[in-house]
C-alpha cells in the first residue's frame, strides 16, 4: 500500500517541517506520543537513506521531500548528485530514470584500480562504458590515468550532468 501525493500533502502540511538549504526534515507536531516538536524526522537505514513514516507507511524523504516542495508525483528515481543518500537539500535532488541514477555512481568497491571503468589488461590498461546498457570498450592505454581520462570524457559526453566517476 502506498500514500497518494495528496495525502502526503495534507499529512506534511500538519505535521512536517522541511528547510530546503539544510535538507533537514523535522516535525512541527507530534504524529504521536514518542515525538517531540522540533525532533528529526525519521530514521536512516542501512543504506543511509532517511526513512519517514507518514500514516503507518514507510517512505523514503527525498522522495516526501520532492512532493512537499513541488505538489507532484516524484519522478521514477531521485538522483542525490552528491551520492550521498542523507544529503537531502533541494539543491542536491534531481529528476531521473533507473538508468541515469546508475551512471552517477563511483568504481566499484572491489575494483583494484578504484578508477571507473578502468582494468588491468596485461601490461596496460583497457577503458570501458557503458552506452544503453552495452559495453563499450575505448581502448587499452599505458597508464591507468590515461585510460581514466578517456572514460571520463566519454562519460560527460554521454551522461552530460549524471556522468561520474
Amino acid at each position: 500500500m502506498s500514500l497518494t501525493v495528496e495525502q502526503i500533502i495534507a499529512y506534511s502540511e500538519e505535521f512536517l517541517d522541511y528547510n530546503p538549504s539544510t535538507g533537514v526534515l523535522i516535525w512541527k507536531k507530534p504524529p504521536s506520543r514518542n515525538v517531540k516538536i522540533g525532533q528529526l524526522a525519521g530514521y536512516r537505514n542501512k543504506d543511509s537513506v532517511l526513512m519517514v513514516k507518514i500514516k503507518g507507511i514507510l517512505s523514503q524523504a527525498h522522495r516526501v521531500i520532492w512532493i512537499m516542495s513541488y505538489k507532484e508525483e516524484p519522478p521514477q528515481q531521485i538522483d542525490h548528485k552528491d551520492r550521498d543518500p542523507s544529503n537531502n537539500r533541494l539543491d542536491n535532488l534531481r529528476a531521473s530514470d533507473k538508468f541515469t541514477n546508475q551512471q552517477n555512481t563511483i568504481a566499484h568497491k572491489d575494483s583494484s584500480l578504484k578508477l571507473k571503468g578502468v582494468d588491468k589488461s596485461g601490461s596496460k590498461f583497457r577503458a570501458r562504458a557503458s552506452l544503453s546498457g552495452q559495453r563499450v570498450c575505448l581502448g587499452t592505454f599505458e597508464t591507468p590515468e590515461e585510460a581514466a581520462s578517456v572514460v571520463r570524457r566519454y562519460r560527460i559526453k554521454e551522461y552530460g550532468e549524471f556522468a561520474n566517476g
